[in-house]
């Protein structure tokens, strides 16, 4: 149990509401950019029931960029080759089919990725965040309560008045913040306070989920999956692994539409569900918890009022399928909060926080939409035609994870067309608004990938001829007091080099060109060659990204 052991500051610059896997995220990456805040959880400790399964590989980037990859594979290690989705009547019977899931792993990303996806569970990934977070923010006096929720707050031009509640204790107390961050999920208190509503929310239907324990080995021994669709016409549903031994999720349909609700999944009915579905009428089974959960499908209808910032299931609502959800919050939350950083330091005008609505929202519903049409098509997702989606629409899994783009002021001439539906037309080719390129150079004697070198400083990347373009960063990192990282990449760059020789055509760059590169990791802006005037140049273009032309 985690709870809080002192008062906290009476003033903090961000308030996260919300202890699940966006805000402990939101946490982590504001420590990472040096800012304190406090998170409140109405839970009492992190998850114990493992209701996300995954991510997908922009959100095992934004993971890697704090130093969590290695932490992460460990915890997922007992399902890294959990890949398929399998059908059966019951697990104890012969298997019906078999496929792939289209998970993106090393072997689906390694030229667009330097990592790839690894299933960890929700209860794993929580303590996980939430020691990142406090290894990093706890220097910073940032401070995390479990058992305390928010009561009401109010907002002003100066800031955030939060009315706080121990629910052990019953103390009250009130807090001053900067910002308040929303990540209080689905059915967000915050977000209906504030007035603001969502899009016609679609529902494929409610799925209790059960959290079991119960010895499978034997069954699965040398048939491990990722999914296993139970036939059985009196216990159909998913069973998906948690350990791959004995512990174990089943999620099963129910109509509220018909009476139905959760209490109606006694322990005595959930045991009896369960062994028909594993096809042994005398399994020994612990039933840990049983909670309920909704494949639906909505969008709120802004992510910002004021000085409250909406992130994760309180902004978009997505099914399962795919493995978006999680990953969309975790971007979510390290897109605002550099942001946030960079205007409490006083470095970036506050207009810069209104691109985070422009930019998010949009790849939000993109996402949405295409959670939804997975969800609709899940009997022919897993049948043998895959490849050849049949319903309009439906994306690869890389557009939907990587192939996004930003439009907003923090970009200097995006693309503004949408992305392609097709692997093959991905385009990460340095363009303004989409994710940098991933190469893989040589730095300091490592081996690294280009997207080791974002995650905090804006990062001005210049072929073997930049000297002008480096030159006239450090100037402009002074006149803006803004900390730019420089490197020069070429195939005999003195600084990184380019084994392959393939940065610069990746990056759509001449050799005496540069490419400006978010916190984020996304482009900023380009120049495919030199300037005349590379220091009014450079000026110019930080100071529209930090949105200093609102003034």
């Amino acid at each position: 149990m985690i709870l809080p052991t002192h008062r906290p500051d009476a003033h903090v610059p961000v308030l996260i509401v919300g202890g699940g896997l966006v805000g402990l995220s939101a946490s982590l990456f504001l420590a990472h950019n040096g800012i304190a805040s406090l998170l409140v959880e109405r839970r009492p400790e992190t998850s114990t029931h493992p209701k996300q399964y995954g991510m997908n590989v922009r959100g095992m980037e934004l993971l890697r960029s704090v130093g969590m990859e290695a932490a992460i594979f460990a915890a997922g290690n007992d399902l890294a080759h959990c890949k398929d989705c399998v059908i059966v009547t019951t697990l104890a019977q012969g298997e019906l089919g078999r496929s792939p899931l289209p998970g993106l792993y090393e072997e689906d990303v390694w030229h667009f990725s330097p990592t790839y996806v690894r299933p960890c569970t929700q209860d794993k990934l929580e303590p996980l965040l939430l020691q990142a977070a406090q290894r990093l923010g706890r220097k910073l006096g940032s401070q995390w309560l479990f058992g305390t929720e928010l009561l009401s707050f109010e907002q002003n031009a100066d800031g955030i008045s939060a009315l706080l509640l121990n629910r052990a204790t019953g103390e009250q107390l009130t807090i001053r913040s900067n910002y308040l961050i929303a990540a209080d999920g689905a059915n967000s208190a915050l977000r209906n306070t504030l007035g603001i509503t969502t899009t016609e929310k679609w529902s494929g239907g409610y799925q209790a989920n059960m959290y079991f324990r119960a010895d499978l080995s034997a069954l699965v021994r040398e048939r491990a999956f990722a999914i296993c669709l139970i036939t059985h016409p009196e216990a159909s549903g998913t069973l998906c692994p948690i350990s791959n031994m004995d512990h174990w999720t089943f999620h099963v349909g129910y109509a509220p539409e018909r009476g139905e609700t959760l209490k109606d999944f006694t322990l005595e009915r959930c045991c009896h569900l369960i062994r028909q579905a594993i096809g042994i009428p005398d399994l020994d089974i612990t039933l840990k918890s049983i909670l309920s959960w909704e494949a639906a499908a909505c969008v709120a209808e802004s992510f910002s009022q004021g000085r409250v910032f909406l992130v994760g299931d309180a902004a978009h609502l997505m099914p399962p399928t795919g493995g978006f959800g999680a990953s969309t919050g975790i971007q979510d939350a390290q897109n605002l909060a550099w942001k946030l950083a960079l205007v409490l330091n006083k470095q970036a005008h506050p207009a810069l926080l209104s691109t985070y609505d422009r930019e998010r929202r949009p790849v939000a519903e993109f996402t949405v939409e295409q959670a939804r049409l997975r969800w609709q098509t899940e009997v022919h997702r897993y049948g043998a035609e895959y490849a050849q989606e049949i319903e309009p629409g439906i994306a690869h899994d890389l557009v939907v994870s990587l192939g996004y783009h930003y439009v907003s002021q923090a970009i200097i001439a995006p693309r503004k067309a949408p992305p392609s539906l097709t692997q093959v037309e991905l385009a990460l080719d340095g363009h303004p608004g989409t994710r940098a390129p991933h190469c893989w150079l040589q730095h300091r004697g490592r081996r690294i990938s280009t997207l080791d070198l974002f995650g905090r400083n804006f990062v001005l990347l210049t072929g073997p001829d930049g000297q002008d373009w480096r030159a006239a960063a450090c100037s402009v990192a002074a006149r803006l007091n803004l900390e730019i990282d420089v490197y020069c990449i070429g195939a005999e760059a003195e600084l990184v080099d380019d084994p392959k020789n393939c940065w610069l055509a990746q990056a759509g760059i001449h050799n005496n060109g540069a490419l400006l590169v978010r916190p984020d990791g996304f482009v900023g802006w380009r120049s495919r060659g030199g300037d005349a005037h590379p220091l009014q140049t450079l000026e110019q273009v930080l100071s529209h990204i930090l949105c200093w032309s609102a003034d």
